[in-house]
């Protein structure tokens, strides 16, 4: 029994290296020094809670709509979005526990939320979009020490827990980290978020994981 519900699944789609992260990224806004060493926090909506739930997919992207840019605050239910997501991604009916990313952005974008999404290799793209343009869902491999933030960052090791998806809402290029928040509640981490390395998000994305961020209606 886990401490914290998970529920991201994972299925490789070729076609997502059509729809590059870099192509919506506003580059004219990324000078040399901010792009190695600027920071950039985007306000959040509140810290929202999957309880025992397995909705991450649904919570990280209700966390995407309430962020800056245009924080909607009056979007879908997270668990709405979540059920939804279970009938537009890869896996038929709803007879299991969790989603993908990808059936989230499908979920939004069949209520028009979302005009398009677009996808990260890695973290070098995801630095650039975070630092110049808005906020990105991810979903990555879970390990078990990463439940437990230690001086508030992310150690990513110890025994494979499942999949999660979690929302990036920053970047500091002094502590070359990303900021993330959970959806497990404010008594989790630092108020609910946390510092991941920019090398470790990196290999999260490249293990079969997912950065995926969309143009918002």
């Amino acid at each position: 029994m886990l401490l914290y519900p998970l529920g991201r699944l994972h299925a490789p789609d070729a076609r997502d290296l059509r729809y590059r992260l870099a192509t919506i990224t506003k580059f004219h806004k990324l000078g040399f020094f901010r792009r190695y060493f600027g920071s950039k926090h985007w306000t959040p909506g509140p810290v929202l809670n999957q309880g025992t739930m397995p909705q991450c997919v649904g919570y990280s992207w209700a966390g995407f709509l309430q962020a800056e840019p245009l924080m909607t605050m009056d979007g879908p239910a997270p668990e709405d979005i979540y059920h939804l997501a279970q009938l537009n991604d890869e896996w038929p009916g709803q007879d299991y526990d969790g989603s993908s990313v990808r059936g989230g952005a499908k979920a939004l974008s069949s209520l028009g939320n979302l005009v398009s999404y677009y996808w990260a290799e890695g973290a070098s793209e995801v630095r650039d979009y975070v630092l110049s343009t808005g906020t990105v869902v991810v979903g990555t491999n879970w390990f078990f020490d990463m439940f437990f933030p230690v001086n508030g960052y992310l150690k990513v090791t110890g025994s494979h827990a499942g999949g999660h998806a979690w929302h990036v809402i920053g970047y500091s290029g002094f502590r070359r980290a990303f900021r993330m928040q959970n959806s497990w509640g404010s008594l989790w981490g630092d108020n609910g978020r946390a510092w991941i390395k920019f090398g470790d998000l990196d290999r999260l994305i490249k293990e079969g994981g997912e950065a995926c961020a969309a143009v918002e209606q």
